[in-house]
C-alpha cells in the first residue's frame, strides 16, 4: 500500500513539474515574441503575433499526434456548410 502511494505521489509531482516547465516555456516564448516586436507595435499587433505563434504550435502538436484531416476530408466538411 505504501509503495502504491509513493508511485501515485511521484506521478503527481512529475505532472506538476512538467506542467510548470511547460508554463515557463510558454511565458519565455511570449516574452521572446514581445521583445522581437517593433518598438512601435501596439497591443493589437502583439496579441496578433502571440495568437499566430500559438496556432502554429498547436498545429504542430496536432500533426505529431496525427490529428489531421486529408484534403478530401476537408472538402467533404466544407460541402456540409
Amino acid at each position: 500500500m505504501f509503495r502504491a502511494a509513493q508511485i501515485i505521489l511521484f506521478s503527481l509531482l512529475f505532472v506538476i513539474i512538467t506542467r510548470e516547465n511547460h508554463i515557463v516555456a510558454i511565458k519565455r516564448e511570449a516574452l521572446r515574441i514581445i521583445n522581437a516586436s517593433p518598438d512601435d507595435a501596439d497591443i493589437e499587433e502583439i496579441m496578433y503575433r502571440l495568437y499566430i505563434v500559438d496556432k502554429i504550435c498547436k498545429s504542430q502538436q496536432a500533426i505529431k499526434r496525427n490529428q489531421v484531416l486529408s484534403s478530401d476530408e476537408v472538402k467533404q466538411e466544407i460541402e456540409t456548410w
